[in-house]
């Protein structure tokens, strides 16, 4: 398949503002989910991820879990779950980028913090995205681009071979 054949959603989760972006111009945080709890939560980031895969997405990429931030890891978990099922439900295969992977690629080191991964989005596309979410999801379309042959930017060599250990693209 062709590198601009490849149509990616990129999902940074979250229980909250999950994060996401299809190109550099489309992408935004969806927050409808966050208003649910528990199982209606679940339910509704299933409708909401089937509505965005209507279009026909042929490539995932999500952000790795983080377990350490607000113990809330038995619910990131069955977040994660629900929408790895529904990914594979809809045979869209998806990568998982380990948040250590993505802030490496996006600014040289693995333990940078958010505004760091801002300020690098804005250096090197002009963008001024006030929302961290968006912010990561927009780093991990830029991801899969690379990955696929068609990358959104020039990145450093030492940035790109933090990508050398991800696994399951369609290119």
């Amino acid at each position: 398949m062709e590198a601009a054949a490849v149509k990616i959603l990129a999902l940074d989760l979250s229980l909250t503002a999950t994060g996401w972006a299809i190109t550099p111009d489309h992408f935004g945080v969806e927050r409808t989910a966050g208003t649910f709890r528990g199982a209606e939560r679940l339910l509704e980031y299933r409708h909401w991820l089937r509505r965005m895969l209507l279009p026909g997405f042929n490539q995932a990429v999500i952000e790795g879990y983080a377990y350490g931030r607000h113990n809330k890891a038995h619910q990131i978990g069955e977040l994660g779950g629900v929408v790895r099922l529904t990914l594979q439900e809809e045979d869209v295969p998806f990568i998982e980028v380990p948040p250590t992977v993505l802030k490496k690629y996006a600014t040289g080191r693995g333990n940078a913090p958010k505004p760091d991964m801002r300020m690098e989005l804005y250096k090197r596309s002009g963008l001024d995205v006030a929302d961290d979410n968006a912010v990561d999801a927009l780093w991990l379309l830029a991801v899969a681009r690379e990955l696929a042959g068609d990358p959104l930017f020039e990145m450093p060599q030492a940035n790109r071979e933090a990508l050398g250990k991800l696994s399951g693209v369609v290119a």
